[in-house]
């Protein structure tokens, strides 16, 4: 019955994330730096269609319950717009301009399992680390008129998200972490060969070694893909990007065409797995920590 009530309790919160009070202010979100004021969960007018457009997850963390909810930007938007007309209340120019900077709102509560109600947190940080490995951290921002902390994130990319919050109760530090999104598919190698022998061979060579006289008179040269150094210090996503939509898409040569439209989402995925055959590797931390190569 108790985790029940519990359950309750921070599902209520979920909903009553995105609601909307007199003090709104046109959803500003404020950094105190070290200290966020907490509070109980708002009604839960209108939220129903929210949280089935989102995504929502709880977790434990030493006695607190960690309400994660995730909406996208254009769905969160749709339901302050519809929100605010039915209070009668103007949503600020500048935030949703700001909004639309970002793909995601990542909201938390925080819920005292004991008490059973919502509770104020210090020193509250998100971290993001998105398919590629890349960490992205952030002070969580009270939004003011609301009960709720926030940041916002760009998580459009496909791909599994560890999604991880730390924050004080006094002076104990505790942490809370979900993941969010799917893991990336596994490409056929053997089929990515085919596909690399029919479409890319041409100018990178059968073997990944661009060796012919002609491949060698491109301008810039082809990248050896047999080569480890060549393609290792790119993450996965900046070569499939790359396969996907051309050379020129990640500022490699505008001479490497776009596959994506050709071959399929499957089949550029299928390409990259093949690469890792070639270069007999994986791929690394993102091409902004290493020279670029041409494509």
């Amino acid at each position: 019955m108790k985790t029940n009530k519990i359950a309750g309790i921070a599902s209520g919160l979920v909903l009553a994330l995105w609601g909307l009070s007199g003090a709104h202010e046109g959803m500003e979100m404020e950094h105190s730096g070290h200290e966020m004021k907490g509070g109980e969960a708002m009604h839960e007018h209108h939220h129903e269609e929210a949280a089935e457009k989102g995504f929502s997850k709880m977790v434990k963390a030493g006695g607190i319950t960690v309400a994660f909810y995730i909406e996208s930007s254009e769905a969160h938007m749709k339901t302050m717009h519809k929100m605010a007309g039915d209070k009668g209340m103007k949503m600020s120019p500048e935030h949703m301009k700001e909004m639309m900077k970002y793909s995601h709102m990542v909201s938390v509560s925080f819920i005292d399992d004991t008490k059973k109600e919502s509770i104020e947190v210090t020193n509250g940080r998100i971290n993001v680390v998105s398919p590629d490995g890349k960490s992205e951290k952030k002070d969580l921002g009270w939004m003011a008129g609301m009960k709720h902390y926030g940041a916002l994130y760009n998580l459009g990319e496909k791909g599994k998200y560890e999604i991880s919050v730390s924050f004080k109760i006094g002076s104990e530090e505790k942490t809370a972490a979900i993941t969010y999104g799917e893991a990336a598919k596994k490409g056929d190698a053997e089929n990515g060969r085919k596909l690399y022998e029919s479409k890319c061979a041409s100018c990178h060579g059968k073997n990944g070694d661009p060796g012919t006289a002609t491949m060698k008179s491109l301008k810039p040269k082809p990248v050896n893909l047999s080569d480890e150094k060549a393609i290792s210090h790119m993450t996965e996503a900046e070569i499939v990007k790359t396969v996907s939509e051309g050379g020129k898409a990640t500022g490699h040569s505008t001479l490497m065409p776009a596959w994506g439209k050709q071959i399929g989402e499957d089949g550029v995925i299928d390409v990259v797995e093949y690469l890792k055959v070639l270069c007999k590797c994986g791929f690394g931390k993102g091409s902004e920590h290493h020279e670029h190569h041409h494509e």
